[in-house]
């Protein structure tokens, strides 16, 4: 049998070969059908059988067609497991099984993420930043600020607080603790600026120990700092931080202690009572004192910084009425004994401090140390002794005692004072 030809387009016919038919169309053969094979336009070749229920035709690529079954969502088989409600996504599980019961809702407007008793809920971001708007209608993309975002490029956690909201904010971007430093994170609470309360805890930051039961034992909740990286020293010596505890009473009856060193070193009794170097204030300010670890020449109490002069550490000075520290003398009456005294404890008064009262080690400057003794201002230029003195005219004038550690003293020069006939 010859070709059909259309009239008038020799370039339209149908086409008869040896066991093949080819359909042209325009000079190029559209569909070619063999014994074994249809193609169409000579790079899909179909398969000449007829796949099984609920199966799809497949390209490998190359233009070989066949029947495939399909992973879902063409009509393939899908099975689905667990009890899912209204507006739970589902997961799949593998190429053909949904999860229904997992722990995303979405309702059209709020996206929610629970947990249940046998499933952690959690978020994971490999790279970039992850970020969470709690207004709906922000836009990620627009400037808008978000409520809790996690920055990649800095690992830096950041809860904003807006002043349109209850919110804690810990903002690590934002704060500046010192001059020059960015903290890490940066905790800020109060009141909204278009709100009053009458309640000075409200939205403070809380962390809490509640009570198990009514027994009169340790309970404890604080916060500890650490800082690392230095071998020469124990790691109890790196710690400090800021404890609440019951730990000799119940818990409606907790004490506040400032520690070091797991050491407590200041405490607040829960009836308000202050003590330093005790954890069991018995007057409102209860300070233990233990001076025997003074180098030499060095002190501590009650500092000024007034005054000027030129000082040496460990000398005795008295404030001269144009204000220069001057050097004391109780051969003379003019010379200190009227006068605020003054133990240096170095050069600059302005820099190094001037010891009105408390401890010293008087190494270079105190005469005949004896533990107990009462310590006088010398007839010797800005220097102390444990003899009074005893010519006329001189004036005796008590500086303190001695303590039991060597050349250590209390300093507290007494307001009284005797001229010698």
């Amino acid at each position: 049998m010859g070709d059909i030809t259309f009239e008038d387009d020799a370039n339209t016919k149908i086409d008869f070969a040896q066991d093949q038919i080819d359909l042209v169309a325009g000079g190029s053969t559209i569909l070619s059908v063999t014994a074994s094979a249809v193609k169409i336009n000579g790079a899909y070749t179909l398969p000449t059988a007829d796949g099984t229920s609920n199966q799809t035709m497949q390209t490998d690529g190359n233009g070989t067609v066949t029947w495939a079954t399909s992973g879902g969502g063409g009509g393939g088989n899908v099975s689905n497991t667990g009890t899912p409600v209204n507006n739970q996504l589902a997961v799949w599980t593998d190429s053909t099984t949904i999860e229904g019961d997992s722990a995303l809702t979405y309702d059209g407007s709020t996206l929610q993420l629970s947990s249940s008793a046998d499933r952690n809920a959690s978020f994971y971001l490999k790279d970039g930043d992850f970020k969470i708007y709690t207004d709906p209608s922000s836009d990620p993309q627009a400037a808008s600020t978000p409520t809790f975002w996690v920055e990649g490029a800095s690992d830096t956690i950041v809860f904003r607080y807006d002043n349109t909201s209850n919110a804690l904010t810990l903002d690590a971007t934002a704060g500046t603790l010192f001059a020059g430093t960015v903290p890490l994170l940066d905790i800020r609470t109060g009141v909204r600026d278009s709100e009053s309360t009458s309640n000075p805890f409200e939205r403070c930051v809380s962390i809490q120990h509640p009570a198990a039961d009514s027994e009169a034992h340790l309970r404890r909740v604080g916060y500890m700092m650490h800082i690392g990286g230095q071998g020469s020293q124990a790691e109890n010596r790196k710690n400090g931080g800021i404890i609440l505890d019951s730990e000799n009473a119940y818990s409606n009856a907790p004490d506040l202690h400032i520690v070091t060193q797991n050491t407590k070193r200041l405490t607040v009794d829960y009836n308000g009572a202050v003590g330093i170097g005790t954890t069991s204030p018995l007057v409102q300010l209860d300070v233990h004192h233990d001076p025997t670890s003074l180098a030499n020449d060095t002190g501590g109490g009650e500092v000024v910084t007034f005054g000027t002069g030129t000082t040496v550490a460990g000398a005795l000075y008295y404030l001269e009425t144009t204000g220069v520290w001057t050097n004391t003398d109780a051969s003379a009456a003019s010379s200190g004994a009227d006068q605020m005294l003054a133990i240096a404890l170095g050069t600059d008064p302005a820099a190094d401090g001037m010891l009105i009262r408390g401890w010293f080690d008087a190494n270079a400057k105190l005469s005949n140390f004896s533990a107990g003794k009462t310590v006088y201002m010398s007839e010797a230029a800005n220097q102390m002794d444990t003899t009074a003195p005893s010519t006329s005219g001189a004036i005796v004038r008590i500086l303190g005692y001695c303590s039991s550690a060597s050349k250590v003293i209390y300093f507290n020069p007494s307001n009284n004072w005797v001229e010698l006939s």
